[in-house]
C-alpha cells in the first residue's frame, strides 16, 4: 500500500477467530524477535515487569509509513466474517480528498432504516 497508493491502514479490523490466528503465528516458538515486553523505566513506580497470559496482538508495526513507521492498532469487529481483514485509512492523501466526498467512506441510501410499530 505505501509504494502503490502512498497511503497506510491507521486501524486493522478482524475477526475474533482472525485475531487468534494472528496471535497463535507471532507467539509460537519460532517468534521470540516479534514478541515485545513493556516495562516501565522508572523502577520505583511499582511497575515492575509484568506478563499476561493468553495474550493477543494489540498492535501491527508498519516501518512502511510515511513518517518513520506507525503502530496500527488491531481491533476486533463483531460482523466480519472469520478470514477477513480489513484496512481502514483515516488519513488520506491529497490525490484521494475530494470536495464531493470529504469523508473516507460513505454509503449513500435511498432511504433509512426506520422501524414501523404494530399495535395490536
Amino acid at each position: 500500500m505505501p509504494d502503490t497508493f502512498e497511503l497506510s491502514p491507521t486501524v486493522l479490523y478482524v475477526n475474533s477467530q482472525e485475531l487468534k490466528n494472528i496471535t497463535s503465528k507471532v507467539l509460537n516458538g519460532s517468534s521470540a524477535p516479534l514478541l515485545r515486553y513493556d516495562a516501565p523505566a522508572d523502577p520505583a513506580s511499582g511497575m515492575g515487569y509484568q506478563v499476561t497470559a493468553s495474550g493477543v496482538v494489540q498492535f501491527y508495526y508498519n516501518p512502511f509509513a510515511i513518517a518513520g513507521g506507525l503502530r496500527i492498532p488491531v481491533r476486533i469487529h463483531p460482523r466480519l466474517p472469520p478470514g477477513t481483514i480489513i484496512g481502514w485509512a483515516e488519513n488520506l492523501p491529497i490525490q484521494y480528498q475530494s470536495n464531493e466526498v470529504p469523508n473516507v467512506a460513505e454509503i449513500k441510501t435511498r432511504q433509512d432504516y426506520y422501524q414501523v410499530d404494530c399495535v395490536k
